[in-house]
């Protein structure tokens, strides 16, 4: 079902992205100007990684299926890592 509560990405705001049971908190430094695609980097790193809103609500990588690659969460900065692994 389509998230029809969508936060409005901007530059500085906190991001987590997750991928499998761990999670990168980081923030967003890069906002297209239709608001549908951003770049993220997580804390600590210079690489900027896309992501683009999906028309399940969703943000995921650019170039990942829809539920493939892990997804980032806006609004939140929350860093996991799974010790299980």
């Amino acid at each position: 079902m389509p998230n029809t509560n969508i936060t409005l990405p901007v530059v500085g705001m906190p991001a987590t992205y997750c991928i499998g049971s761990d999670c990168y908190a980081g923030s967003i430094v890069d906002v297209s100007p239709s608001g549908r695609i951003v770049g993220y980097s997580d804390k600590g790193s210079k690489k900027v990684q896309g992501f683009s809103l999906r028309k399940n609500g969703r943000w995921y990588p650019i170039g990942c299926a829809i539920g493939q690659g892990g997804s980032l969460r806006l609004g939140v900065a929350e860093d996991y890592r799974d010790p299980s692994f």
